[in-house]
């Protein structure tokens, strides 16, 4: 649908204009190449894939943390400043929508026990 509209797009500038940048089209048919490219990945290559690249995240992770305490100079302290930044940041509880929408339902029906 994409290319159709590019080509379109090259006849006529006023759709490509409604349409949008070449660049966010082009984009936009990478992503979908690359969805495409993925859906055609068996199981087994799709773990390996995503195995891969949790393990080229997690090595890249610990050469930051290593990193950061480099610059620390006790290694106790640095952890737990880090741990004292991360609970500051991070939210103690993460409301889920489905359960806000059982209390919210139940809620115009006069049952505010949720």
């Amino acid at each position: 649908q994409l290319s159709m509209m590019l080509m379109l797009a090259q006849s006529n500038p006023q759709l490509f204009a409604l349409i949008g940048t070449r660049a966010n089209v082009t984009k936009e048919l990478e992503r979908v190449e690359q969805q495409s490219r993925l859906e055609q990945l068996s199981s087994a290559e799709l773990l390996s894939r995503n195995t891969s690249h949790w393990a080229d995240w997690l090595q890249e992770y610990r050469a930051r943390l290593e990193k950061d305490r480099e610059g620390a100079g006790d290694s106790d302290t640095w952890q737990a400043e880090r741990l004292r930044v991360m609970r500051a940041s991070n939210p103690k509880y993460v409301l889920r929508n489905y359960i806000a929408q059982n209390a919210i339902e139940a809620a115009e029906n006069g049952d505010f026990s949720e």
